[in-house]
């Protein structure tokens, strides 16, 4: 008798502790995914969050969310996990991408059955001809001047004396970064650093951050030219050339120069579909027609039976 009430009271106690016990709420994947604009990619490395919400009450309850990181492209598949009760309701989902300065680059949302395979077309919420956030800043502040660098959940943060790794946090808007006694809050050009008690308004010099962006990006030389406008990249002896204002590019592995180091000339050579280029670069003072700005060194580019001239400089 007293082993079977102490069976009893043992069995008790252990479904007493069960019954307390957190229980996982089942859940069920729904998989769909986010689709760019037409002539958009999403930038890799970009934030999106997404929001599954019941529309069938008034006040439109959360019903699932998730975050994630782009891997770039113009396709992003996610799956995300609902209650099972929610499945063959109709629900919106609500989706928005950020850049890494936490500008908000596209949106998007449908009406759908929760249901497993289906797309939702985003939409930009920048101008079309508005490029894409760059993921290197130079922030200019009063007695101050920064290099960021951004990448998925993280800033690196360039200070004259000082470089540091800052963690991503959740922010109302923009985005924040955090690390000991160092913040840096971002939205779009604007930025707000905090270093100890001092607290510096900066703005991003875009000019400057396209060529720092080139720089830690590995790129030895870079060159522009304009009427029509072009740029050349040269890493590690690849030629990545876009010209015609954006609307053509070639990428080539460039062969061996000649180079004649008394007039500090260089000379690229190549064929490409039978058409010859030639790539010149000398050293020596040239002013940018449209900017006004000085570099190292003139550039000529001969293609197809078109000239096209410009500056450039060495980056490293």
């Amino acid at each position: 008798m007293k082993a079977f009430v102490r069976f009893c009271l043992v069995l008790g106690f252990g479904l007493l502790i069960l019954a307390c016990q957190p229980q996982d709420q089942k859940g069920t994947p729904l998989k769909g995914q986010l689709v760019s604009p037409p002539e958009s990619l999403f930038p890799e490395g970009a934030s999106y969050e997404i929001f599954v919400k019941d529309s069938s009450k008034l006040d439109a309850p959360i019903l699932a969310t998730m975050e994630g990181t782009l891997s770039g492209g113009a396709v992003q598949l996610f799956s995300i996990s609902v209650d099972t009760q929610t499945l063959n309701q109709m629900v919106n989902v609500e989706v928005s991408i950020y850049a890494a300065n936490g500008l908000k680059l596209f949106h998007g949302q449908r009406l759908t059955l929760a249901a497993p395979d289906f797309s939702i077309l985003m939409q930009r919420t920048t101008a079309k001809k508005q490029p894409m956030p760059l993921r290197t800043l130079v922030l200019e502040c009063v007695d101050l001047k920064a290099v960021v660098r951004l990448g998925p959940g993280e800033a690196a943060l360039f200070l004259p004396s000082r470089y540091i790794v800052l963690s991503q946090e959740r922010a109302a808007s923009g985005a924040k970064y955090v690390e000991g006694d160092i913040s840096l809050w971002l939205k779009g050009d604007e930025a707000m650093l905090g270093i100890g008690e001092s607290k510096y308004h900066c703005r991003n010099n875009r000019k400057a951050a396209i060529w720092e962006d080139a720089k830690l990006s590995g790129v030895s030389f870079r060159a522009v030219g304009n009427e029509p406008g072009w740029v050349l990249l040269i890493e590690r002896n690849r030629l990545d050339w876009r010209y015609d204002y954006n609307e053509s590019q070639l990428q080539l592995a460039l062969p061996e120069p000649e180079i004649d180091d008394a007039n500090r000339h260089t000379r690229y050579e190549l064929e490409v579909d039978s058409k010859s280029l030639v790539l010149e670069i000398t050293g020596q003072s040239c002013h940018d027609s449209m900017s006004g700005d000085e570099y190292e060194a003139t550039v000529q580019i001969d293609f197809a039976g078109r000239r096209f001239k410009g500056c450039g400089k060495a980056l490293h």
